[in-house]
C-alpha cells in the first residue's frame, strides 16, 4: 500500500489514492452484519522458482508451478514477495489465469529478471467475484496507469559498434545499418545488461 500510495481510514469509511482521489465506501450507519461489511477469509501462497536458475527477459514470461492446494485452473492475483532480496518492480501486481497447475508471469519491466533456483519471488491469492459490487467512481477510472517500461532511456551503445571497419559496404548501406542500430539501441542495452549480469 505504501508503494502504491494508498491510505485507508476504516473509521471514516474512506480510501485515499495518491493524495488525489478520495473514495467513500459504505455508511457509518450500516448494520454490522450487512453483506457489505462481512469479513472474508483470504490466504496467500508463495510461488517458488524451479530448481534451476533462469532469466526472464523484458516482454517475455516465466512459467511456474502453483501450489497443489490451489485449484489447477483458476484466476489468481499476483503480487511481489517484497520481503525477499528481489527488486520490488517485478512481478508487478496483476491478475493471471492458471492453466493445468501452471501460471505465466510476464516481465513488464525494462530489465532482465534473474530468478535464483527455488527462490520465493511472488505471492498469489485466489480471487473472488463480489456480487452487487458498486461501479468504480469515474475519478478512479481516470488514474493514469503506471508505465513499467522506461521509454525515456536512450542509449549510445550504437555509437560503439563499428559497422564496416574495412570499408567494404557502400555509404548507403553503412547509413542504413547505422540507422538500424540507432533504432534498436534500447534492445542492445537490454542484451548487454543481461549478458553482463547487471
Amino acid at each position: 500500500m505504501s508503494s502504491n500510495d494508498i491510505t485507508i481510514f476504516p473509521s471514516k469509511h474512506k480510501i485515499v489514492i495518491r493524495d488525489k482521489v478520495t473514495v467513500m465506501y459504505g455508511s457509518p450507519n450500516e448494520e454490522l452484519n450487512s453483506s457489505n461489511t462481512r469479513v472474508r477469509r483470504t490466504q496467500t501462497f508463495l510461488i517458488r522458482a524451479p530448481s534451476a536458475s533462469s532469466v526472464v527477459w523484458p516482454g517475455c514470461y516465466g512459467e511456474y508451478d502453483i501450489p497443489s492446494e490451489i485449484e489447477s485452473d483458476c484466476i489468481l492475483a499476483i503480487e511481489p514477495h517484497t520481503d525477499a532480496s528481489r527488486t520490488k518492480e517485478w512481478p508487478s501486481p496483476q491478475i493471471a489465469q492458471s492453466v493445468a497447475g501452471k501460471i505465466r508471469i510476464v516481465n513488464n519491466t525494462s530489465v532482465p529478471q534473474f530468478i535464483q533456483r527455488n527462490e520465493h519471488f511472488c505471492r498469489v491469492r485466489l480471487t473472488t467475484t463480489v456480487d452487487n459490487a458498486p461501479e468504480a467512481p469515474d475519478n478512479i477510472r481516470d488514474l493514469k496507469t503506471t508505465n513499467y517500461i522506461d521509454t525515456t532511456h536512450t542509449s549510445h551503445f550504437f555509437k560503439q559498434v563499428s559497422v564496416d571497419p574495412d570499408n567494404l559496404l557502400s555509404p548507403d548501406l553503412q547509413t542504413k545499418f547505422n540507422e538500424l542500430l540507432r533504432k534498436f539501441s534500447e534492445v542492445l542495452v537490454l542484451i548487454l545488461k543481461g549478458i553482463m549480469g547487471q
